[in-house]
């Protein structure tokens, strides 16, 4: 029962606040490593669960999983999971040092100079790492809109929060990592993930509701699709950049080495990832 639930006995509800306070402790700990800013919590519209759904690609919700393994002591990895809430589409996972909003601030540019389609759209929990002044006068200066979700509701930000287990753990696991290596191999990883999850994994997306004959409401869904398919179906993409997007599945097709991440190399051999989504090589999009 909630914290907040009505209870019959005092004795129980003190029971169950302590329960509920005990089971955030390890929460708290995590993402109190950065001071939240409790003035900017009035800078930021609260977004719920139950609020409209978007209908076009660019609004991403975000997240960061702690790699602490069982303890909390000393300095350890963070993954910063972003993902577009129209289509699905796994934005990006980043490895960073840990949770110091210069490094959130990091990967949200690269996130943001990676995606397909602009990011218009920001919406994030309540922790220290990202309410504060530096991130959201990042967004600010790049008029993204942002928001927030309610203390301790998950289910406002459930597209992202299912990547934490799905994707996250699923590949990362529950280990400890806290070494430069680590955190190279863990990046190198999620390149290759992203590409599986957003060209080849098809999934469903609610789209509705309807009333069963005992007039119960049940979910509607609509057809499987990749994030690849809804990106190009959305329209948001103008002929060059998603007939682009369309080679770079075509490239993963194609028989070859087993690396066949496309790649952008400059007269003197330097790498720009952004090319991976069909981006121009010097880097105007």
């Amino acid at each position: 029962m909630s914290q907040f639930g009505q209870m019959p006995d005092r004795r129980a509800h003190v029971a169950d606040v302590v329960g509920d306070e005990a089971r955030h402790i390890r929460h708290r700990a995590i993402e109190q490593d950065g001071r939240a800013l409790s003035g900017r919590h009035a800078d930021c519209r609260v977004r719920k669960a139950g609020d409209e759904h978007e209908r076009s690609p660019g609004f991403v919700e975000a997240d960061l999983v702690a790699h602490c393994g069982p303890t909390l002591v000393g300095e350890f990895v963070r993954t910063l999971t972003v993902t577009d809430v129209f289509t699905g589409w796994m934005a990006e996972n980043i490895a960073i040092r840990n949770s110091a909003h210069r490094w959130v601030i990091e990967a949200m540019t690269q996130i943001e100079r990676r995606l397909p389609f602009p990011l218009v759209g920001l919406d994030t929990d309540n922790g220290g790492e990202f309410i504060n002044h530096a991130l959201i006068g990042w967004a600010g200066d790049l008029v993204i809109y942002f928001t927030r979700a309610r203390p301790y509701k998950s289910n406002d930000n459930v597209h992202v929060e299912q990547k934490n287990g799905d994707v996250v753990r699923r590949h990362a696991f529950h280990y400890r990592y806290d070494t430069v290596t680590e955190l190279r191999l863990l990046n190198e990883l999620y390149e290759l993930v992203r590409f599986r999850l957003n060209l080849f994994t098809a999934t469903k997306k609610a789209v509705g509701w309807r009333q069963n004959k005992h007039g119960k409401n049940t979910r509607v869904y609509d057809t499987q699709k990749t994030p690849f398919q809804r990106v190009i179906e959305s329209g948001v993409l103008d002929g060059q950049h998603a007939s682009a997007l369309t080679e770079v599945l075509r490239a993963h097709h194609s028989p070859g080495p087993a690396d066949r991440r496309p790649r952008c190399r400059g007269g003197d051999g330097a790498e720009d990832r952004r090319a991976d989504w069909g981006l121009d090589c010097d880097g105007t999009g």
